[in-house]
């Protein structure tokens, strides 16, 4: 049985409930994680949350820090385990946890000329040939010609000044992309092994995010084996978050339905949702219980074909066959168990 280590990005805590374009990237990651089982991997399944971040800093209002970091992180995970969308064995890791790490390797890309100290900043050297194309395509704006302001490891709090950490160059708090990057390689060393099979996070991480804490680690002579960028969950086309104002939560009695709704599409795909969409996925929904519950055992299953599916993280073929009825009922039952369908 071969080890697979996956590394997904989790969502940052500033609300103690996650909204669905949240959860359509999480629930996706554990469906990933169970096809690698699925296949006899040992799968060891990391995740973040960012616990120290501007929407944190201005979500707080009149609560310190660590009771409010407390509530949220507390909140989050006790509904992520509780719907099996993560599980207790699970590696959490939160970012204030990782400061230490955070500064160990700015200190590393220093040595090898790979930083830029600016008054109130500390930037990454970007050198991949296609970083500038990828600033073009995607029109990020620059502090000057040279260095994305996308890049930041480390920044001086301006707006909070109570919450710091000491440092040589100044007192502050972490960038975002310094922070993945730390976590994965603290995961690997823990593991003894310098590559990382699986990084899983939103399509909208894909450029600077993970292009940046990628090459952060291959800079530290570490590998990432594979990026898998999860389609957004989209209303109107536009992606439903918070800053838009487009966003819905999750009424508890749904979360399967919504698992359901999340598997019937391609896992790189974005998806889009609305109350008249949910409302036919919930139809869908009760056929597919309804077709798995009169299946026929004496149906021959297409193994071959079921693995294709599985091995390409392919859920919605899956379910497919179960509505051709083309697996019978007890590996129907199996699978739809096994993925947490019904």
């Amino acid at each position: 049985m071969n080890k697979k280590i996956i590394y997904t990005c989790g969502p940052t805590i500033y609300s103690s409930r996650l909204h669905l374009g949240n959860l359509r990237s999480i629930i996706w990651a554990n469906l990933i994680r169970c096809c690698l089982e699925w296949e006899g991997h040992e799968v060891i399944f990391n995740m973040n949350l960012t616990d120290i971040d501007d929407k944190i800093l201005n979500a707080m209002e009149d609560e310190d820090l660590i009771s409010f970091i407390s509530r949220t992180c507390s909140d989050t995970l006790t509904f992520l385990n509780k719907h099996k969308i993560i599980r207790a064995k699970d590696n959490i890791l939160l970012a204030t946890d990782y400061v230490p790490e955070m500064l160990s390797i700015i200190h590393e890309l220093e040595k090898i000329n790979k930083i830029q100290v600016v008054e109130n900043e500390i930037l990454f050297k970007s050198s991949f040939k296609g970083f500038k194309n990828n600033i073009r395509r995607e029109g990020i704006k620059t502090i000057d010609r040279q260095m994305p302001s996308e890049q930041v490891l480390w920044k001086r709090n301006l707006e909070f000044p109570e919450v710091f950490w000491r440092t040589k160059w100044f007192d502050g708090r972490p960038g975002w992309h310094i922070e993945c990057s730390s976590m994965i390689k603290h995961v690997l060393e823990q593991n003894n092994v310098r590559t990382l099979d699986f990084q899983i996070g939103g399509y909208d991480l894909k450029f600077p995010h993970h292009f940046n804490s990628e090459e952060i680690l291959t800079t530290l002579n570490f590998n990432i084996k594979k990026t898998l960028h999860i389609g957004l969950l989209t209303n109107k086309k536009k992606k439903m978050s918070k800053s838009l104002g487009n966003t819905e939560f999750l009424n508890t009695e749904d979360i399967k339905l919504m698992k359901f709704f999340f598997a019937t599409q391609s896992y790189n795909k974005n998806q889009e949702f609305s109350e008249y969409i949910l409302k036919q996925n919930k139809s869908k929904y009760n056929k597919f219980c309804k077709i798995i519950n009169e299946l026929s055992n004496e149906i021959n299953n297409n193994y071959e074909q079921i693995n294709s599916f599985i091995q390409n993280f392919n859920i919605s073929g899956i379910i497919g066959l179960i509505f051709a009825k083309k697996i019978n009922k007890t590996e129907s039952l199996k699978i739809a168990n096994f993925f947490d369908l019904i």
